[in-house]
Order: structure tokens, then C-alpha cells, then sequence
């Protein structure tokens, strides 16, 4: 009997729109800096297949963050990116850059180790939980609920708010009134809810997109209980003391930069002056 070994699949990348940068690194002195910020090809086209086997192709645009960059000459230049219909136009804004155009896109990262932005949240939570016996987020919702400053709407049995201190502004959240530390059992368990999930998830990006159309979604849930790390004391009462969520951050043009210290965060604008104005917005 003979095997017959598998046609091997071609694959070609075609790059172009390479951009160099303007040194913006305030540390490096002005008489040194040149365009030594590497921004990436504008376009990436793939090739996958060889004929007389069927051949598909597609290209992928990126925002390089070139709008404002020096100019040799002196003053500054404008740059854009234009969707394939010529229907939409976006200035390629520094905060934008590496993202691709016209796509929505999500990342999914596996690690060994547990982030350190995680670990703040899984470490407060847990220490809320042993001087008060409670979780941390049930009673941001109970007093946000009582408040009703800073609530955006309400579905059964979810609520969107804007915290109390954001990190940038139009921050949102989106919280479960009912306890429950992994999104995945809610999903099992009360999947019967997952319908008001999305409708307010639906509306309250609809609230978000008029005032921007770029944004930071992120599902914060439980990590893996099953296998319990033994060294690690978040992981004994994290039923009790965690609470999944959905927290979206607007990506706004910034018109300046400022410094800033590590995980110490300046918003300009307070929750209860963006509340007013998600609030008004006129959504489907």
C-alpha cells in the first residue's frame, strides 16, 4: 500500500508602505533624535495557494501612527487611511498604530504566569473580602444602584455604569447584579440572561460609538479554579470574593501628552459629566 503525501500549501506575503517615525522620546535630546521610530508596512498583502489548486488572496491595512509626524523640511505632516468603499476616512492617529483598519479584532493570550494587572484586581478583591466579608463588587453595585449617579442603563439583571475614578474618560462597565465569579457559569447555569447581556452590551456600545468609534473591550473573569495554585491565597475564597464583568475603555485622540507614574491614572472628565452625555445619546 502506498501513502500519498500531502500537497504542501504556499503561502507569500507581499509588504508595502514601510514608515519611519519621528523620534518623540523626550529623553533623547533634541539635537539627536531623526526618524528612527520603525511604524511597520502600510499593507500586507497574503497569498495563499498555488495554481492549478484554487489561489486566495486578501490584504490587510494598518495604522501606523504617522498624522503630525515632523517633516525634514519643517512642520508637520497629515496622514490618513480611506475604507475600501471611500466611504469612511480616519486620520492615522499616534494612539492607533499597529491596529489594523477597517476590522474589528480581538487578542487571546495564554500565559504561565498570572499578569500583574490581574493580580491587582484578583489581590483587592480577595483583601476587601477579608476585612469586610463581601465582595467588592456587589457593593459597587448595591451603592451605584441606591445612587443612580453614574448608572447608564439597566437590563434585568445587569447594569452599566461608569465607576467612580476612571482611568480615561467615558469609562464603562457592565456588572451582573447576581454574584458570580466566571462568566463561563453564568453562560452554563442562567444562560437564559445571556439575551439582556447582549442587548445592553449592543446599546451601550451604540453609546460609546458616538463618541468615538475606537475602543478597549475586555471580559474580566475568574482564571482557571481547577487546577488551584497552592502557593498563591487569591485562589481560596476567589468564588466569594471575585466578580466577573465587562469593563470598555474609549480610545479618544489625545491632544497632548503629559507624564505619568505606572497605575496611577488622570481622566479630564468626571463620571457624572460623561453619564449625562451617554444618557442622551440617541441610539436604535
Amino acid at each position: 500500500m502506498r501513502l500519498g503525501c500531502p500537497t504542501p500549501v504556499v503561502t507569500s506575503y507581499t509588504y508595502s508602505g514601510a514608515a519611519w517615525h519621528y523620534d518623540d522620546d523626550s529623553l533623547t535630546r533634541s539635537k539627536q533624535r531623526t526618524w528612527d521610530q520603525w511604524r511597520g508596512f502600510r499593507t500586507v498583502s497574503t497569498r495563499t495557494g498555488t495554481a492549478p489548486d484554487p489561489v486566495t488572496e486578501s490584504t490587510d491595512t494598518y495604522f501606523q501612527g504617522m498624522n503630525g509626524d515632523y517633516q525634514s523640511g519643517g512642520g508637520t505632516s497629515s496622514a490618513s487611511l480611506t475604507s475600501a468603499d471611500g466611504g469612511d476616512t480616519v486620520t492615522d492617529s499616534d494612539q492607533f498604530a499597529g491596529q489594523e483598519f477597517e476590522h474589528p479584532s480581538s487578542q487571546l493570550t495564554a500565559t504561565t504566569f498570572v499578569p500583574r494587572r490581574v493580580l491587582y484586581e484578583l489581590r483587592a478583591s480577595r483583601e476587601y473580602f477579608d476585612q469586610k466579608e463581601r465582595c467588592v463588587f456587589c457593593d459597587i453595585v448595591s451603592q451605584e444602584t441606591k445612587q443612580e449617579l453614574r448608572v447608564i442603563e439597566s437590563r434585568g439583571d445587569f447594569i452599566a455604569l461608569c465607576p467612580y475614578a476612571p482611568r480615561v474618560p467615558y469609562e464603562t462597565w457592565i456588572l451582573p447584579r447576581t454574584h458570580e465569579a466566571a462568566f463561563e457559569r453564568m453562560g452554563l447555569n442562567r444562560s437564559h440572561l445571556l439575551p439582556e447581556l447582549g442587548a445592553l452590551l449592543r446599546r451601550t456600545l451604540q453609546r460609546i460609538r458616538t463618541i468615538t468609534e475606537s475602543f478597549h473591550l475586555v471580559l474580566h473573569t475568574s482564571p482557571n479554579s481547577l487546577h488551584r495554585s497552592g502557593s498563591l491565597g487569591y485562589w481560596k475564597t476567589i468564588d466569594e470574593d471575585y466578580h466577573w464583568h465587562i469593563e470598555i475603555m474609549p480610545v479618544l485622540a489625545a491632544k497632548s501628552k503629559s507624564y505619568t507614574f505606572k497605575e496611577v491614572y488622570y481622566s479630564p472628565l468626571t463620571s457624572e459629566t460623561a453619564i449625562k452625555r451617554l444618557r442622551e445619546a440617541r441610539i436604535e
